[in-house]
């Protein structure tokens, strides 16, 4: 599986990805934006709260039916899936240890794809098993561009 995005210096950009996660698409791309452009280690924590069932993602797209969070409009805790962005962006960290980045690291990408659909066997065959890719870059800022 090839990355979504063309970034021309890739030096300082640190990637990981996963292929057929046993996550919800939808909720992936929900928290995909959710945590674009953050610091990496602020989006961690923010999605540590959310599988603590302490802080909501807002959900703007895939809304039908949600109900309102304290603080937003329509918003979800999507823990699954939170648990698997959080597992991938451990990695990513890691890669970027490889790299010798520094610890100042943005989430500059962050793609969700739909996956692989499975049947299911037994009485339950109609219904398909939800799985879905995703992919993450992180790369360096300088202290100047925090702003």
């Amino acid at each position: 599986m090839k990355y979504s995005y063309s970034i021309q210096n890739r030096e300082n950009l640190a990637c990981a990805h996963v292929q057929n996660e046993n996550a919800s698409f939808k909720q992936s791309v929900m928290i995909s934006k959710f945590i674009r452009g953050r610091d990496v280690e602020n989006a961690i924590k923010d999605l540590e709260k959310v599988t603590k069932l302490e802080k909501a993602v807002p959900f703007t797209r895939y809304n039908t039916h949600v109900a309102h969070k304290s603080g937003m409009a329509a918003g979800r805790y999507p823990v699954k899936c939170s648990e698997a962005f959080i597992r991938l962006l451990k990695s990513a960290i890691n890669n970027a240890k490889i790299k010798n980045l520094g610890e100042d690291l943005v989430i500059t990408h962050v793609c969700a794809k739909k996956g692989a659909s499975i049947k299911r066997y037994g009485r339950h065959r109609g219904r398909e098993t939800k799985s879905v890719h995703i992919e993450v870059a992180l790369m360096q800022y300088k202290k100047a561009d925090k702003k």
